[in-house]
């Protein structure tokens, strides 16, 4: 075979290393071949443009890098928290809206029950009604089955603030619990001038809990 035969079908650049490999000398580094070199398109192509590509690149820093990813986690961590309590937020919306939903059934559905009962309209129930911000609850004063007292603040506008006893559900109430809960306000309600039942003042019925405000009995439970 003739040497430009040999050149053709294994290259220039792969023949001469050969060549020195037959020598005992060591193979010519690409940049060497790069630079001192007439090389062809390919052969440059193949070579070359791995010994150029490294000057080319900038390179960063090992604590920029490190920096670098941390700023990520940390983004990743910030978005994932911006997103629970998106999803806390609006569930928490969405059960305070099916709460006060269902209220407005419970209620509607006593009130029609005291009126086929008693016969009252509720005008008198409905002055009573005041909003959730009207009472400030304070200590604990006792507890029953499933209610609770506590101590209380009531401020209705143009009156001076009170202090009350208020009456509430513990915990999450079952719906049959909040229907007795309604049934006993409105009934308290029918009989604000009894000498021997405590005066209702106020009652909150639109979200839970609901809320009962009875006048302060300043000696406690007469069963104690």
């Amino acid at each position: 075979m003739q040497f430009e035969d040999v050149t053709r079908r294994y290259g220039k650049i792969q023949q001469l290393q050969r060549w020195r490999e037959s020598l005992g000398l060591p193979p010519h580094s690409n940049g060497k071949l790069c630079s001192e070199f007439n090389l062809t398109s390919a052969d440059r192509a193949a070579l070359c443009a791995p010994e150029l590509a490294p000057q080319n690149q900038t390179q960063i820093p090992p604590e920029d890098s490190a920096f670098a990813i941390a700023l990520g986690v940390v983004g990743s961590i910030s978005l994932l928290a911006v997103i629970a309590v998106v999803v806390y937020v609006r569930r928490e919306q969405r059960k305070r809206v099916d709460t006060a939903r269902q209220l407005k059934v419970i209620g509607s559905r006593v009130q029609q029950e005291i009126y086929k009962r008693f016969g009252e309209d509720m005008g008198r129930y409905n002055s009573l009604r005041i909003k959730p911000d009207a009472i400030k609850l304070g200590e604990v004063l006792g507890a029953g089955e499933f209610g609770v007292v506590r101590a209380g603040t009531l401020s209705r506008k143009g009156k001076p603030p009170i202090a009350v006893a208020v009456k509430t559900l513990q915990g999450e109430s079952t719906e049959e619990q909040q229907q007795a809960f309604l049934f006993e306000a409105r009934l308290l309600s029918l009989m604000m001038d009894h000498p021997s039942v405590l005066e209702v003042l106020a009652v909150q019925d639109e979200v839970a809990p609901i809320l009962i405000a009875t006048e302060m009995m300043p000696n406690g439970d007469l069963l104690k």
